[in-house]
């Protein structure tokens, strides 16, 4: 089966074991990620919010951070800066333009469109990533751990895990 170009698969026993490997993997995409963004005007407020945002995640989600602290480690970079990356589409007073995410069919149907840039395709990719029993497929920024969008849904509909039947 042919996939495409940037399709990956990941296997890992545990959350933060996955985001070592992730991490590794997409070192540089995320070291230029931060090294562009720690330019930004609203840098510090960005931080800021961010922080907001990682209490709610340790208690709600816990397994996402301790993915994104095995990433930062990874690819060798602040967690904070990392963490605060990650949420760039949670701080929507900098840019207007977004993607377009639609569920329908009773949850059976969902469709994913990255329209926000004309060279969105080489900022992103396919992941299929394995933890433990769990296995997701999910679009993912090269700087991000994915999860923002439609692979969070398995843990709230899994029946849309993946399975070998598909292949």
């Amino acid at each position: 089966m042919q996939h495409h170009d940037n399709y990956f698969t990941f296997q890992a026993e545990n959350n933060y074991d996955l985001g070592l490997q992730l991490g590794t993997h997409f070192k540089e995409a995320i070291q230029a990620k931060i090294n562009r963004t720690l330019r930004d005007d609203v840098w510090a407020l960005k931080l800021k919010r961010s922080l907001e945002y990682l209490s709610a995640a340790k208690e709600c989600f816990p397994h996402y951070v301790q993915e994104m602290e095995g990433y930062a480690r990874g690819a060798g970079v602040d967690f904070l800066a990392c963490w605060t990356c990650s949420l760039e589409d949670e701080f929507s007073f900098y840019r207007e333009d977004h993607c377009t995410s639609i569920v329908t069919n009773d949850g059976k149907l969902i469709s994913h469109n990255e329209d926000w840039a004309h060279d969105a395709a080489d900022e992103i990719c396919v992941l299929q990533k394995t933890i433990g029993d769990l296995t997701l497929l999910e679009l993912n920024y090269l700087n991000t751990l994915g999860g923002n969008s439609a692979s969070i849904i398995p843990s709230i509909c899994p029946d849309l895990l993946i399975s070998d039947s598909i292949y």
